[in-house]
């Protein structure tokens, strides 16, 4: 079975959106899978696509009357998948004004792993756990080539908004590696097309990770 989320093109500032979507879409797969092997039948692959713009909505909506001092977007994005779930995109897109008819789909909770160690974390992507990651960008994030890692070193340049705030980006984490010199990486999975990285994947060292959550269902 394919648990993998289908690769995105997001629009501008959407990555927390696609990533916390895509994700949910990949734990989603994985339960069906694990139900589809504990039955007699071989199933078809479950395919789900659910809505970004129905997670940004519900996000702009809520941050209009409960935005929070030091809550950033992939945090809003959490708690409002797991407190009023999103429909698909067809549902969102297609009905519109009459979408709250269609299936919610949510998560249970999600748990920060940012300090957790790279064993505990390794662990649930062997499992077929989809994370969510976040990380910095510099401005050698935008020159990386398709077999790159991508590793912040200490006297970084960090790319900035018009407000001065580093900039930042959300991904799905779907596995890892160490290379022979011993640096260990995630392998991520990118919102800007398969024509990105390697079929829109990249790589990034374990440790460039600001942020790392698990959704669960």
């Amino acid at each position: 079975m394919n648990i993998s989320p289908s690769i995105r093109t997001q629009g501008r500032g959407q990555c927390a959106y696609v990533s916390t979507v895509s994700c949910t879409e990949s734990q989603y797969k994985r339960e069906y899978a694990v139900f589809a092997r504990s039955g007699s039948n071989e199933a078809e692959e479950f395919t789900l696509k659910l809505s970004p713009d129905h997670l940004e909505d519900l996000v702009t909506a809520f941050r209009k009357t409960n935005s929070r001092k030091g809550c950033n977007t992939l945090d809003y994005c959490l708690e409002r998948m797991q407190a009023q779930g999103i429909v698909t995109e067809e549902a969102y897109d297609g009905a519109k004004e009459n979408f709250d008819s269609f299936q919610r789909y949510r998560i249970k909770g999600f748990e920060d792993l940012s300090k957790a160690n790279t064993i505990e974390v390794k662990e649930k992507i062997t499992q077929g756990t989809a994370l969510i990651g976040n990380f910095r960008i510099t401005t050698d994030y935008y020159r990386l080539g398709p077999d790159d890692i991508y590793n912040i070193p200490k006297d970084a340049v960090y790319e900035t908004n018009i407000m001065g705030q580093v900039c930042s980006h959300c991904v799905v984490i779907l596995g890892y590696g160490v290379t022979p010199e011993g640096l260990s990486y995630y392998i991520f999975q990118n919102s800007y097309g398969p024509l990105w990285g390697k079929d829109g994947f990249g790589r990034i060292a374990c440790d460039c990770l600001k942020h790392l959550y698990c959704p669960s269902l």
